[in-house]
């Protein structure tokens, strides 16, 4: 194992290990996003051990199920899960990944929680006109902000929409108030924002690069293992990742508590079994910590300042909001 990386091992994750295809209806987990390391890269491993950390959680979680169901709520204590028909919206001519539940309006929302102001005021999506759209929640009134072509929205950040291109490495940051469109970086793989960053790669392979979304100052942190997904942002703005190998087989899932200083927080994956852990859309973040979807359950990572996962259901959805 190298410097800098810290075992916290297995606690509550004694249930990560699979086996066979993904349990999601329409198709196996995705693959992630941004370009996979060398093989040459040494991986930090870990094993799994027994026993689990209770969490006293009374919340009711929103998820999604894809093609299953339209949604509903896996409700604590017990993990399990009410469908909910008021799940099912959309936006009339769009087809959008996902959805979320808007606690402020208590209503059902049809984006991902990320392209959600941090307010819960108002939510951004592609048009089919290729224009991102800003949309009022409260009123429902739905502007056409900017114009577009292959975007991808990352996040709504502030008071900026921040965007990626299907066919580029740029990360450009839209305001929903003016409309002005601004290349924050020219080139990198961007898959996360949170707190005030930007999370991805400059670089074909390695390291994590957090972007400073005030100044666009860049600045390598983790480089000490290959970091091939994001999964979202703790209310520390630490990053939760996946530390995998080259190959496709999944990988630790570690919290970066600063510049390659890192706690794995589940064991490693050994073949032949597949990549587990969902990152189609940005795992959800509230004060009970960050949510994560995988094959066998739903799992919290809790933000103490020494963090650990536990699985908290057996429910197999994506969590699309803050469990209230």
């Amino acid at each position: 194992m190298k410097a800098g990386t810290r075992l916290r091992v297995g606690i509550g994750v004694c249930l990560l290990i699979v086996t066979g295809c993904s349990p999601f209806p329409h198709s196996t987990l995705p693959s992630p996003s941004g370009a996979r390391p060398s093989p040459s890269v040494s991986v930090p491993s870990a094993t799994p051990t027994p026993g689990g950390i209770a969490v006293n959680l009374h919340c009711r979680l929103p998820v999604f199920q894809y093609a299953a169901s339209p949604g509903g709520w896996v409700t604590f204590p017990g993990g399990q899960l009410t469908l909910d028909a008021a799940a099912d919206v959309s936006i009339p001519g769009v087809t959008l990944p996902g959805r979320t539940y808007n606690s402020r309006f208590n209503r059902w929302i049809p984006v991902p929680w990320a392209w959600v102001s941090g307010d819960n005021a108002r939510y951004a999506y592609v048009g089919a006109d290729n224009t991102v759209h800003a949309v009022d929640i409260a009123t429902g009134k739905d502007s056409a902000i900017a114009g577009a072509r292959d975007m991808v929205i990352i996040g709504f950040e502030g008071d900026a929409i921040y965007t990626k291109r299907t066919s580029g490495n740029e990360l450009w940051r839209i305001s929903p108030s003016t409309g002005s469109v601004v290349q924050v970086l020219n080139n990198g793989s961007w898959q996360r924002v949170g707190h005030g960053n930007a999370w991805g790669s400059t670089f074909s392979q390695l390291p994590l690069i957090r972007v400073d979304l005030r100044t666009a100052g860049t600045e390598f942190w983790y480089s000490r293992g290959p970091v091939v997904n994001v999964f979202g942002v703790d209310a520390a703005g630490r990053p939760v990742v996946e530390v995998g190998p080259s190959d496709g087989r999944g990988g630790n899932i570690m919290v970066v508590l600063a510049a390659d200083q890192g706690d794995i927080i589940s064991p490693a994956d050994t073949p032949p079994n597949p990549r587990i852990f969902e990152n189609t859309w940005a795992a959800p973040s509230d004060s009970h910590g960050v949510w994560l979807a995988a094959n066998d359950g739903i799992y919290l990572v809790i933000p103490t300042a020494v963090p650990f996962m536990t699985k908290v259901s057996d429910v197999r959805a994506v969590p699309v909001g803050a469990c209230n």
